[in-house]
């Protein structure tokens, strides 16, 4: 299948880590030399995805301004504003309502998962499925909740908060046009607490791919530091 259009999720407040931002929004924080966001960028074209769209909130202008300037070979990248706070899912089908795609890949703008895209996208050639996710499995799922699947892989829900070990969701989704009328219809509107239950109540077949890979999230003071690191040893993924 053609690369889905990817679209980056970059709406939020990034209040954990204002102060260190210089009042740019959060995927423009500057790690390892460069704006979060254009790692991020970097690695989607890396995996062959050709056109991104940013879904902007917080700052949208900033965000604007970085997609107008930014040029890499073989990808196009657009920014689209909310024009007022629409949470996730929202941000997500503003930013699309414009695009003749049949399939996204989302993902947020203050994380990123070092796994291999493509196979990743190659789950949708299984046609039975109506979309996808990336769940990590991780040490410490505290943070994140953990994802709950069938012997098939599947999803079945998203746990709550618990610690200890097990499947985290990375924000990684591939999603199918024909789930957009499953969506609910509330702003704002959240992938992990409104859409995906409303999806598999609505008997959608999500596949959890699952993957050990390398992680950030830049969403706390701890992590923000630890970004420089990840990046200057992971430089050869995306440089």
């Amino acid at each position: 299948m053609a690369p889905p259009t990817a679209v980056i999720l970059a709406g939020g407040l990034g209040t954990r880590i204002r102060r260190f931002l210089d009042g740019r929004p959060k995927p423009l924080a500057v790690v390892s030399g460069k704006p979060f966001l254009a790692w991020l960028i970097a690695y989607l074209a890396y995996q062959g995805i050709t056109d991104v769209i940013v879904s902007a909130g917080y700052r949208a202008e900033m965000l604007a301004e970085f997609c107008a300037g930014h040029s890499a070979p073989n990808i196009r990248v657009r920014c689209v504003a909310e024009t007022e706070p629409q949470g996730t899912a929202g941000g997500f089908l503003q930013a699309i309502a414009g695009d003749d795609g049949e399939t996204w890949l989302v993902c947020n703008g203050d994380t990123f998962v070092g796994a291999d895209f493509r196979a990743f996208i190659h789950e949708l050639d299984d046609h039975t499925l109506d979309g996808a996710l990336i769940g990590l499995r991780s040490d410490d799922s505290a943070r994140y909740g953990n994802l709950q699947c069938d012997g098939q892989s599947n999803l079945l829900s998203f746990n709550e908060k618990t610690p200890g070990g097990g499947l985290i969701s990375a924000g990684v989704y591939l999603l199918r046009r024909a789930l957009l009328d499953s969506f609910p219809q509330k702003r704002p509107l959240s992938f992990e607490t409104d859409v995906f239950p409303a999806l598999l109540q609505a008997g959608k077949k999500i596949r959890v791919h699952e993957v050990r890979a390398a992680f950030i999230d830049i969403g706390t003071e701890q992590t923000f530091h630890e970004a420089e690191s990840f990046f200057a040893a992971n430089r050869g993924w995306c440089s």
